[in-house]
């Protein structure tokens, strides 16, 4: 069932801040790389659940399990940033609020709110903070734009969504 679903979402992405919180998640003692596997894993089945749903739906809880795993480690991802952008792009595309656009701003300016409130577009900042982080700004920006460029316009991706 759905509820139980999420439910499931809530368990991985609260295990993960937990794996962080006390500091356990540590790939380089892992000569069999099991936590590496398994962090890749949950990034890989996050993403394919919001490409799966048309409309987003719980996509909430997904977008604070991808933050959670992307605090702990930025290498499930860089294989897939353009993936990424594409699923921030399709399923936060819904026209501009003024609330939104105010939580981005106070997000980039460094004042928090609260983890996945505005589910894809915190991942993004979540990611070019990290990445800015790790001095590979560049990566993430040029993944952005490779993904904007192959984006269809808003109003062609709503059509083809109207359509599902």
């Amino acid at each position: 069932s759905s509820g139980q679903s999420a439910e499931l979402v809530r368990c991985w992405t609260a295990l993960w801040n937990l794996v962080r919180a006390h500091g356990i998640y540590r790939p380089r003692e892992d000569p069999d790389g099991l936590q590496r596997r398994s962090l890749d894993t949950f990034v890989g089945v996050f993403l394919r659940r919001l490409g799966a749903s048309a409309d987003g739906g719980g996509g909430a809880e997904h977008w604070r399990g991808l933050a959670a795993a992307l605090r702990l480690d930025a290498g499930p991802f860089e294989e897939r940033l353009v993936e990424i952008w594409g699923a921030i792009l399709e399923h936060d595309e819904g026209g501009s609020d003024e609330p939104a656009a105010m939580d981005v701003v106070d997000m980039a300016s460094g004042a928090s709110s609260p983890p996945g409130s505005l589910g894809g577009v915190a991942l993004g900042m979540e990611l070019l903070r990290t990445y800015a982080k790790l001095a590979d700004f560049p990566t993430c920006l040029g993944a952005l734009l490779e993904t904007l460029r192959a984006a269809p316009e808003p109003s062609a991706r709503r059509r083809a969504r109207q359509r599902r």
